[in-house]
């Protein structure tokens, strides 16, 4: 199965591991635990095998292009393929 996800596969949020928001703000971590479900992205599998995923928007603003939301990593327990 490891081998079918690649960059570019689309993915469903199983879990939230708790070492990735112990640490965090409140108002983050309910950002964070409400991508449990939410189907997004692979945009990059790094050298630890973890497989990272974002959440969120862009607009432009003053000529510049923002981004709000979230991107963190996850191990393979945390999501399914769809």
């Amino acid at each position: 199965m490891v081998d079918e996800i690649k960059v570019g596969c689309l993915v469903r949020i199983k879990a939230i591991p708790d070492w990735l928001i112990h640490d965090l703000p409140e108002s983050e971590r309910r950002e964070i635990l409400a991508c449990i479900g939410g189907v997004t992205e692979i945009v990059d599998i790094d050298k630890f095998g973890y497989y990272w995923v974002g959440f969120g928007t862009t607009h432009e603003e003053s000529g510049a292009t923002l981004y709000h939301g979230h991107s963190f990593a996850l191990p393979l327990d945390c999501i399914e393929v769809i």
